[in-house]
């Protein structure tokens, strides 16, 4: 009898210290994913922070280099491939003539169908 109950107080033990190695293992391995899923999080946002710095250093260039722009640029001749191809480092374009745009006329030989009444009159 006492034999019986020292295996029975044995197995109890050993399952209680099973059950605890069980539980801690699965907390462990929940915090290691955890872990895992923030620091990819964390590499994701710092990608996002340098892209977007890239993006803001990318267009301050851009936006300032139109504003230094003189207001000779913008004549109204359409020329092909300029001025942006040639001042952003592209190869000059073939030789082509510039055809310049010619203003609408404002002559037009209709007459308006309806006068305005004229104060007074």
């Amino acid at each position: 009898m006492n034999r019986r109950i020292r295996i029975i107080l044995l197995a109890i033990s050993l399952l209680l210290v099973i059950g605890t190695l069980g539980w801690l293992t699965h907390v462990l391995l929940v915090q290691a994913e955890e872990t895992g899923h923030s620091e990819q999080r964390i590499r994701v946002e710092a990608l996002a922070h340098e892209a977007k710095l890239e993006m803001d250093r990318l267009l301050t260039a851009f936006i300032t280099f139109e504003q230094a722009r003189g207001y000779f640029e913008y004549q109204p001749v359409y020329a092909y491939k300029r001025p942006y191809d040639l001042r952003m480092g592209a190869p000059a374009p073939e030789k082509q003539p510039v055809t310049p745009i010619s203003p609408p006329t404002c002559r037009t030989t209709l007459q308006p169908s309806f006068r305005f009444p004229l104060p007074g009159a």
